[in-house]
C-alpha cells in the first residue's frame, strides 16, 4: 500500500514538472511516453501524429531538456543538429528518434513536434546502468544498480538473485537502497555462496510490475575459501563505500553487522 501511494505521488510530481517545462502554445495537446533502456543498447523515442505525406520528416523537430533549464534542438526540420552525440542520433522513417549506444547522459526529457501546428509528444528516457564501488576493508564486492532519468522518477530498480526473487539482506549479501532509482549490492566474496564458484545477480528496472531493462552482474568466489565463515568488518559508525560520480567521489556509509 505504501509503495502504491509513493508511486502515485511520484507520478503526480512528474506530471507537475512536465507542465512547468511546457511553454505556452495555445490549446495544443501533449502526449507523454515513457521509454526505458540500458546503457550500451539502442533506444527508440516515438513521435506521434506524424504527417503521412512527409516521408523525410522534413518538418519534424526534436528537443532535449537540459539540466541548465532550457530546451535545445537535437533535430531541426528533419536534420540532426551537430553535437557531441550527433553521430549516435538518427531519424527513423516514422520520425521517431533512434539513439544508439545509449549512455546515462542521454537520459531525460525529449519533445517531438512533427510539424509547426501539431501536438507535442514528450518522451521521458530512463537509462539503467551499474557503477562499481570500493570497500576499504577489501572483503566486499560492491556495485550499484542505478537508473538515470529526469526529476528522480524512474519506476523502480532492484537486485534479483538467480531464482528471480528480489535480493534481501542475508549473511553474505547486504542491500542498501538509496532511492527508487538506486540500490547498492555488497557481496562477501570470501565465502562460497553456491556449489559453483560464481554467483549472478541481475539489476532490474521495473515499471508497473513489468521488467523494462536488466543487467546481469556475476561475482567470482575463490575456490580456496570454500566453506570459510563470513567475517564482516567491525565498525561503530559504518564503513564508507566509495562510489565514483562523474569527476567527484561520493561517500556512502553502509552499516555492516558486528562479528560474533
Amino acid at each position: 500500500m505504501v509503495k502504491l501511494l509513493w508511486s502515485t505521488l511520484e507520478m503526480l510530481l512528474l506530471m507537475m514538472t512536465l507542465l512547468l517545462l511546457t511553454p505556452l502554445h495555445g490549446e495544443r495537446a501533449i502526449r507523454h511516453v515513457d521509454v526505458f533502456s540500458r546503457a550500451g543498447e539502442a533506444a527508440v523515442l516515438p513521435c506521434v501524429d506524424v504527417m503521412s505525406g512527409d516521408p523525410l520528416c522534413s518538418s519534424t523537430t526534436w528537443e532535449y531538456y537540459k539540466a541548465s533549464g532550457s530546451w535545445v534542438k537535437v533535430v531541426s526540420k528533419g536534420k540532426v543538429q551537430q553535437s557531441g552525440r550527433s553521430e549516435r542520433l538518427r531519424l527513423l522513417p516514422n520520425c521517431s528518434l533512434h539513439i544508439s549506444h545509449v549512455s546515462p547522459e542521454d537520459a531525460g526529457y525529449y519533445r517531438c513536434q512533427p510539424y509547426k501546428e501539431s501536438d507535442f509528444t514528450d518522451v521521458l528516457l530512463s537509462v539503467l546502468h551499474t557503477l562499481p564501488g570500493e570497500d576499504p576493508s577489501g572483503g566486499l564486492e560492491v556495485v550499484s544498480c542505478l537508473a538515470s532519468t529526469y526529476g528522480g522518477w524512474c519506476g523502480h530498480v532492484r537486485w534479483v538473485d538467480e531464482s528471480g526473487a528480489e535480493q534481501l539482506n542475508s549473511d553474505h549479501v547486504k542491500i542498501n537502497r538509496k532511492s527508487n532509482c538506486e540500490v547498492q549490492l555488497a557481496v562477501k566474496t570470501t565465502v562460497l555462496m553456491s556449489p559453483a564458484h560464481t554467483h549472478t545477480w541481475t539489476c532490474q528496472l521495473t515499471y508497473r510490475g513489468e521488467v523494462k531493462a536488466s543487467i546481469p552482474y556475476t561475482v567470482h568466489t575463490p575456490e580456496a575459501l570454500k566453506g570459510a565463515p563470513p567475517t564482516w568488518p567491525r565498525s561503530g559508525i559504518g564503513n564508507p563505500l566509495i562510489f565514483p560520480r562523474g569527476d567527484g567521489v561520493c561517500l556512502h556509509h553502509f552499516m555492516l553487522p558486528e562479528t560474533v
